[in-house]
């Protein structure tokens, strides 16, 4: 227990360090167990500072809302471009991928340090396993779709080193952006712009 209080005081005294966010909030540890919460959603306002920017994040399904700093620890990417950017690059009407800390403010809404924000307007992400492949083809969402590489296709591995679809099998965990379009074909199929190998 004591070892627990121990390691929240640190992450507090570490993030109030990052950004000076947590100032007159009171503070929640949402879950111990998990190192990032994440969420996928439209940017809707930004407020911009010096060296962060605090963007709160809808998510259009579930309309859950969240404050997010973005500073200069953050991880800023378009990973269809491979480049980091910083806050600025943000964008009100962007539609994101983020990772934050599960240490937020009590607040309505609530508001977190970001670790990683993927801007990814005009593209799905999916995070998973690949179930199985088949000439260029990857089974993936427990037998929902497929992902058809193209000749544009990306294929890298974690460390954006690039690989080829050979390197690619059934069983590997990857990251994955698409194309918003779905055939209408059972199981669904859908171009794929990026595969990350993790």
């Amino acid at each position: 227990m004591k070892k627990n209080i121990v390691f929240v005081m640190l992450l507090l005294i570490g993030l109030m360090n990052v950004v000076p966010v947590f100032a007159a909030e009171e503070v929640l540890l949402i879950s111990a167990n998990q190192e990032s919460l994440e969420i996928k959603g439209n940017v809707i306002e930004i407020i911009r500072e010096d060296d962060y920017s605090r963007i709160l994040v809808e998510d259009p399904i579930t309309k859950d809302r969240i404050y997010l700093n973005v500073g200069k620890e953050t991880k800023v990417i378009n990973p269809l471009i491979s480049l980091d950017f910083n806050h600025n690059y943000i964008e009100k009407g962007d539609r994101i991928f983020a990772k934050y800390s599960p240490i937020m403010t009590r607040s309505l809404p609530a508001i977190s340090n970001a670790f990683e924000v993927q801007v990814i307007n005009n593209v799905e992400r999916f995070e998973g396993t690949i179930e199985a492949v088949e000439d260029g083809r990857f089974l993936v969402d427990n037998g929902g779709y497929y992902l058809i590489s193209m000749d544009t296709t990306m294929f890298v591995d974690s460390n954006n080193n690039k690989l080829e679809i050979s390197d690619l099998e059934e069983g590997d965990q990857i990251e994955a952006y698409h194309s918003m379009v779905m055939a209408m074909s059972y199981p669904g199929q859908t171009g794929v712009y990026k595969i990350v190998k993790k």
